[in-house]
């Protein structure tokens, strides 16, 4: 019997939702061999980024889903070529309604 380990599938949310919109969220997949998480695509292969880095780390005794999630963003980010941008400053301001014309 081969040891193929199980390919877990994690929803992270982005943002909550507003008045003016809706969550966002996305999705990651990850496997645990040897007590490591590595993060993968939906068949088991492991996410490599632009710069050719996969991304995995050992648990410790940690809940692995909360390590995926925190993963998938940054997989995310990197992906999308924002890590060197700060979070938060690319959406639309939404300010309260306060009666003044």
């Amino acid at each position: 019997m081969t040891d193929i380990p199980k390919v877990e599938k994690i929803n992270v949310i982005l943002t909550r939702p507003t008045e003016y919109q809706s969550r966002t969220w996305c999705c990651g997949h990850y496997i645990i061999k040897d007590d490591v998480l590595t993060m993968t695509d939906k068949d088991g292969k492991p996410v490599v980024d632009l710069q050719g880095k996969t991304y995995s780390q050992r648990l410790d005794g940690e809940n692995p889903r909360i390590i995926a999630a925190c993963m998938t963003k940054k997989i995310r980010l990197e992906l999308r070529g924002k890590s060197g941008k700060v979070a938060g400053f690319n959406r639309p301001l939404v300010y309260p309604k306060i009666g003044v014309a």
